[in-house]
């Protein structure tokens, strides 16, 4: 015998994930192909294969279709006889004489499709032909495989059009067409691959139809298709069951030695062997291990099936963990004469082999998908075919794998050892599995009876009375006799099952209960045909088989109550023809496919574990008020416990999803979530995508391809707060708000694909995440908390970008347009929060595409080290412009366009070095009463052409840096204050605009009619080191701030030449901010002089403007006046004391007391030295310090009368008379003689009077100082 190999890359058999949407497929040939590959049973492992290909396409394109072989059927002598074409049209065509035979095959299992396999008429162009659409397929002998039978019977049977598919990459519709080949996928706009959407665009063949989608034409057409034909249901085959082990007892130890009794013969035992078996309440469990590890497995009898010429072994059972070459059964009598069954080639699950020994080895190799934890219905069958020879077939969940032809009889088998778990070989492990059932029957049953038993389940209850046929259309069994096996309408007493029939509702609009205690639904179609709006309660109705169908089919929408208890591995819960309000209390670890219209949970399924999984690519939906309806929370995490695969999850009400083991997967063709108005629908569980496996992620994934899109509508809010959702397909927002939320990250923090923002998007997370791919759309993003969020995609979208916490990074390629925020309306970064952008992020370098962007108060705008940005109008509102470092090739910020601005409207400051103005016509605007305190500088870019700076606005901008642009400066409005340093840049100051401050000034500078030069900040020196000139009328501003000449007082001007135009004016300035000049101080006494300006060569001179009043108000005229002394090198303002000496006196001597009489009149003698102020004055004295010395004393060394007095040179209104008395009684009167100056110090005279020689007369001399008023 021939080893045959059987490699399915997906299952061909009933998986119930698609069991609504299951078209029964015949699989027909002529003896043309099955001779060219070697015999029938290859033809049929072909088939099979190239039928689980295609299921794999759709599956993977999540079309919502499914192709199920109902059977095969071999003709002979067709080859050659007419193209593939004329085959359809015979098969089409029944009665004209021509492959009648294939359609009566077809028709007598039921199916809904026929491909038909076989040489055509030599000529033939085409692989394959099919109806479009149809039923009937025809294909070449080399051309039947997956691509191909997706193309014809998956894709044109279902209506699909070439033009509908995508031609890069290539999808299954346009396979072969404009070009050879195709990606194994139909066209699904929400599916990419190798970067490109899969989504008809128009190709070689014309315009694209259908949307450029076949996925959802195909889902929109897959339930009609597989409803064509009522599929072949037969009942059970119970009667021939001569062996059968039950393993559910209650949860326990199962210690080696434990016995199972067979519940037929009442004495056959099944024994444990070996150590950690358990009970778990429906099946008993073996824990796996090496060979030598004595781990438990279970001894059936020997002489199990050898005593038989028929046989069917049935094994329910599931495998918990992978094991090496682990059996789910191996019988034996050693390793030369055994049949097994792997549940794993080596430690894969995926792969299987049943191998028999009994002489030559003959092995089948299979590769059918297996997931750990699933119970499947196992089954092998051994049909006699002589009496040395036989055939074995193995089954899965009713559906064949293959068969394989051996040449021994059963009764030679010897099946001494008939193990489960446990190999005839030492070096494979033992099964990690759980075990529900085995039976044995004395017969080999048919695959439909097969199918009919696996629907029934392990450990089956019988019931009292069963469906025995489908409820015909307009007839039903619900609470009448219809076709219950009793031939009696339903009772209280008695339970009931369907055995996969279809049990129909009356055609009314009468609420209903069933009559009877409870009802099973294993397998079929639980079918409501009510005409109105109605309630049907039904309590203890389980739902279990491999494919049962709860289904609205009729008018308007249906309530079911009462208790469910789901125990298929899923059951569809498809409201066809109006919504379904499941107010049933739901329990069990089963799972509900809801399809079609809204199914809403509003019972207690507190007790239900299983999944709930909206959609299969077609358009579904969920209505739940709380997370409570999806059930209890899984005992350990499963990743898509709640699944939407075109799935709508509607909610009413403010709710949170968060219970920590409930995840949540978005299928191939995306999940809806529609959350009402005013609601907020938080995800606190992850979630996931198609590529991302059971386990919860923590890094992001770049999966290829790519599907699984979040669609948000409606207003209300989504809010994504698991810090681990590793779905990663694309985002469409209708409506409302996306937020991700909390420590919340899609794609664990890098999403990469397209997002469609036409509500609101908003980032309030402390996680960073980087959104990568474009996004599109009207809607504003909104950037809150801590987090950084970095933009790498070039977007589209218009609306605004609002960042108020946290940073939000600009990070797309450098590029001239079309980059993070190229079409947004606008960006306002708010207190506390940054916006950061690497080079021409936000809108590109060549400036079309610039938006405007506001900083407020306490935020900040930060570009990148070496990283030039272009920009437009950027508003600091108390913001600040920075950047992480130097950028000198192209600057940093850059506004280079006629229109962009740098505008201020509260106080801001721009830290950033490099900035560039670009254009003359660039701005600084401060609006007034507002300082711009620029600590960065502004420079050419060594690659990026020169800078400029054109001032705006009433207010001041201050220059602290080097700036070394060489670019024109113009400052047309409000003041520019220097205190750093202007490089070679020709600096203009319009009329009406100031420059002030200290600094220098590297190149001309040049003040027009009415402008202001206020040198120093407000003292200091400010140098000009090019040409200085000032035009009529224009005016400096010189500052004084302290009672001081000294350096430094004062502000000053340091230039080199300078040109005064006639009429241009210097104001004196007195009462500056922070000013204490005050002419009562004894400085302004003196006259006083500053140097103004100094240059090289100064032509031209100023006229004094207005000089301004002293710092407490007191204007000049009363005390003094100042003058212009002018030449070629300098300008020196020279002050002149005024008003009388009395009062300059006084104010020089007390301050503030200075006109107080009692003070400073002049008989007063405030130092009490017996000297009155008014001789104090005249003789040079200090009235605050004692020092009579001052009076006039007699010079004794003269040889006449003489006496030596001192006189102050300022007391110009002071009259000094020398006078004489003989006896001081007599009048004074003046003295006769000469007076003689011996010196003068500080301003004080020292003169001798000198009398004549009086000869024997008396004389006595005195000084009298009177008032020359």
């Amino acid at each position: 015998m021939k080893p045959i190999f059987l490699f399915l890359a997906l299952s061909a058999f009933v998986s119930p994930v698609f069991a609504a949407a299951e078209a029964d497929l015949l699989v027909a040939y002529d003896n043309s192909f099955s001779d060219g590959v070697g015999g029938d049973d290859n033809a049929e492992v072909i088939a099979a294969n190239a039928v689980a290909g295609s299921n794999a396409i759709n599956a993977r394109s999540s079309t919502g279709a499914r192709i199920r072989i109902a059977g095969y059927h071999k003709t002979t002598g067709q080859g050659g006889r007419s193209s593939l074409g004329g085959f359809v049209g015979w098969m089409g065509n029944y009665g004209d004489g021509y492959l009648d035979d294939v359609t009566a095959a077809a028709d007598a299992r039921g199916a809904d499709l026929v491909s038909f396999v076989c040489a055509p008429a030599a000529g033939e162009g085409a692989a394959a032909v099919a109806n479009q659409p149809g039923r009937y397929a025809a294909y070449g002998p080399g051309s039947f495989w997956a691509n191909i039978i997706a193309h014809e019977t998956g894709g044109h049977n279902y209506g699909c059009d070439h033009r509908g598919g995508d031609d890069n990459p290539k999808t299954i519709m346009m396979h072969n067409y404009c070009g050879g080949g195709s990606q194994g996928f139909f066209s699904n706009p929400n599916i990419w691959l190798n970067g490109g959407r899969l989504q008809g665009t128009g190709t070689c063949l014309g315009a694209a139809v259908n949307g450029g989608d076949n996925s959802y034409l195909i889902s929109t057409t897959a339930q009609g298709v597989a409803d064509r034909n009522n599929r072949v249901i037969t009942a059970p085959k119970l009667d021939s069951v001569v062996r059968r082990w039950s393993f559910n007892q209650a949860a326990g130890a199962a210690p080696a030695g434990t016995t199972f009794t067979d519940s037929v013969s009442g004495t056959a035992l099944a024994t444990v062997q070996g150590a950690g078996a358990t009970f778990t309440g429906t099946g008993l469990r073996i824990p796996g291990g090496t060979g030598a590890s004595g781990a438990a497995y279970v001894q059936l009898p020997a002489g199990l099936i050898s005593g038989y010429t028929n046989m069917t072994l049935e094994v329910w059972a599931k495998t918990i963990s992978v094991q090496n070459w682990a059996r789910v059964l191996d019988f034996n009598n050693g390793t030369g004469n055994y049949i097994l069954l792997s549940g794993a080639r080596g430690t894969d699950l995926n792969t299987q082999r049943f191998e028999s020994k009994n002489g030559a080895t003959v092995t089948l190799d299979s590769d059918i998908p297996t997931a750990a934890g699933v119970m499947y219905h196992y089954a092998l069958t051994f049909a006699s075919t002589g009496a040395s020879t036989g055939r074995w077939t193995w089954f899965r969940d009713g559906d064949a794998v293959a068969w394989l032809d051996v040449a021994y009889s059963l009764a030679t088998f010897p099946d001494v050892n008939n193990w489960l778990g446990r190999s005839a070989f030492a070096g494979d492990s033992y099964a990690n599995a759980e075990y529900a059932e085995v039976r044995v029957s004395n017969v080999a049953l048919t695959r439909d009876q097969l199918a009919a038993n696996a629907r029934l389940g392990p450990n089956r209850a019988t019931a009292d009375a069963n469906l025995t046929a489908d409820d015909p259309v307009n007839q039903n069994s619900f609470n009448v006799a219809g076709r219950w096996s009793d031939g009696l309408p339903p009772s209280g007493a008695k339970n009931y099952e369907t055995y996969g029939f279809r049990l129909r509702t009356p055609a009314d609009g009468t609420s209903r209960t069933f009559a009877g205690q409870s009802l099973n639904m294993d397998g079929g179609s639980f079918t409501w045909k009510g005409t109105s709006a109605n309630t049907y309660t039904i309590n203890n109705f389980t739902l279990g088989g491999t494919d049962a169908e709860i289904l609205n089919a009729g008018s308007g929408n249906w309530t079911l109550a009462g208790s469910v208890e789901v125990k298929s591995p899923l059951v569809s819960v498809r409201a066809a023809n109006g919504q379904i309000n499941l107010s049933t209390n739901l329990s069990g670890n089963g799972s509900l496919l809801l399809l079609n219209n809204t199914v809403t949970y509003s019972g207690n399924n507190a007790s239900f574990t299983g999944r709930t999984i909206v959609g299969d690519g077609r358009f579904s939906g969920i209505s739940i008020d709380s997370e409570a309806r999806l059930g209890a929370n899984p005992a350990a995490f499963t990743a898509d416990q709640l699944t939407l695969n075109r799935g709508v999850l509607f909610t009413t009400v403010t709710m949170t999803i968060d219970d920590t083991n409930r995840g949540l997967r978005i299928g191939e063709s995306a999940a809806l979530f529609n959350v009402a108005n005013g609601t907020t629908l938080t995800i606190a569980v992850p979630t996931s995508g198609p590529s991302s496996g059971a386990a919860i992620l923590t890094a992001p994934q770049y999966p290829n391809p790519v599907s699984g899109m979040l669609i948000k509508e409606n207003g209300g809010t989504l809010s994504l707060t698991h810090p681990n959702n590793s779905s990663c397909g694309e985002i469409l927002i209708n409506g409302g708000t996306l937020a991700v939320s909390g420590a919340g990250r899609i794609n664990n923090g890098d999403h990469h694909m397209p997002t469609v923002n036409n509500g609101t998007l908003l980032i309030d997370t402390t996680a960073n995440q980087i959104l990568g791919g474009a996004i599109s759309g009207t809607g504003p993003i909104v950037k809150n908390n801590t987090g950084t969020t970095t933009f790498s995609g070039s977007n589209s979208f218009t609306g605004a970008v609002t960042v108020n916490g946290g940073i939000l990074y600009a990070n797309a390629a450098n590029a001239a347009t079309d980059r993070n925020f190229s079409y947004v309306s606008g960006i306002t970064v708010n207190t506390g929060a940054t916006l950061r952008t690497n080079a021409n992020s936000l809108f590109g370098w060549d400036g079309t595409k610039e938006k405007p962007v506001t900083v407020n108060a306490g935020a900040t705008m930060l570009a990148d080290s070496n990283a030039d940005v272009g920009v437009g109008v950027v508003t600091l509102n108390g913001g600040t412009l920075a950047n992480s470092g130097p950028s000198t090739a192209y600057g940093s910020w850059r506004f280079d366009q006629a229109t962009d601005k740098l505008a201020i409207t509260a106080s801001s400051t721009v830290s950033a070095t490099n900035v560039k103005f670009g254009s003359a016509s660039a701005a600084i605007e401060v609006n007034a009463f507002t300082n711009l305190n620029f600590t960065g500088t502004i420079t050419d870019a060594t690659s990026g052409g020169i800078s400029y700076l054109n001032k705006k606005g009433a207010g001041i901008l201050i220059l602290a840096g080097v700036n070394t642009y060489t670019g024109a400066t113009a400052i047309n409005a409000g003041t520019v204050r220097l205190t750093g340093s202007l490089g070679g840049t020709p600096v203009t100051v319009a009329g009406g605009a100031t420059l002030t401050g200290g600094g220098m000034v590297g190149g001309t500078l040049d003040f027009a009619t009415t402008a202001i030069h206020a040198p120093g900040n407000p003292v200091g020196t400010q140098t000009v080191t090019g040409a200085l000139g000032y035009a009529a009328d224009s005016r400096v501003k010189w500052t004084l701030n302290t009672n001081s000449n000294a350096a430094g007082a004062s502000s000053r001007i340091a230039a080199g030449a300078v040109n005064i135009t006639s009429g241009a004016l210097l104001d004196v300035v007195l009462d500056a901010a922070g000013s204490s000049t005050a002419f009562s101080n004894s400085f302004w006494s003196q006259p006083q002089s500053w140097i103004v300006m100094t240059g090289s060569n100064i032509t031209g001179g100023f006229t004094l403007g207005t000089v301004g009043n002293d710092s407490t108000g007191e204007p000049v005229a009363s005390h003094g006046s100042f003058s212009l002394q002018q030449n070629a090198t300098s300008v020196t303002l020279v002050y002149t004391p005024g008003g009388s000496p009395r009062e300059t006196w006084q104010q020089a001597n007390f301050g503030d007391n200075w006109n107080n009489p009692l003070v400073s009149g002049d008989s007063a003698d405030p130092d009490n030295d017996g000297v009155s102020n008014l001789l104090e004055r005249a003789f040079g004295g200090n009235p605050n310090t004692s020092e009579a010395a001052i009076l006039p004393l007699p010079d004794e060394t003269a040889p006449l009368l003489s006496i030596i007095y001192r006189k102050s040179v300022a007391a110009t209104d002071l009259v000094f008379t020398v006078q004489e008395s003989a006896d001081l009684v007599t009048p004074w009167l003046p003295a006769e003689g000469s007076s003689t100056l011996l010196d003068e110090v500080n301003g004080v005279q020292r003169i001798r009077f000198t009398a004549p020689a009086a000869g024997a007369e008396r004389k006595m001399l005195r000084v009298r100082v009177t008032s020359a008023q």
